[in-house]
């Protein structure tokens, strides 16, 4: 009964009370983009290596050792 209570009382609360409005910092938010741009740089930068590869084009970078 005493869970059922908690319960009913956790769902009447306001959800904001609960939760920030802004879970990230700008800070954090500056730096999550930051890193999503440089991920998709650096995929950019492999396949565009790969597809040189595959063109057998002079200066293409070589392949990376396992």
């Amino acid at each position: 009964m005493t869970q059922i209570l908690w319960l009913a009382t956790a769902c009447e609360q306001d959800r904001k009370t609960a939760l920030p409005d802004e879970p990230w910092s700008d800070e954090a938010e500056v730096l999550f983009q930051d890193a999503q741009i440089l991920r998709y740089e650096v995929e950019q930068r492999k396949q565009e290596t790969a597809r040189l590869r595959v063109q057998d084009v002079e200066g293409a970078p070589p392949s990376l050792r396992r």
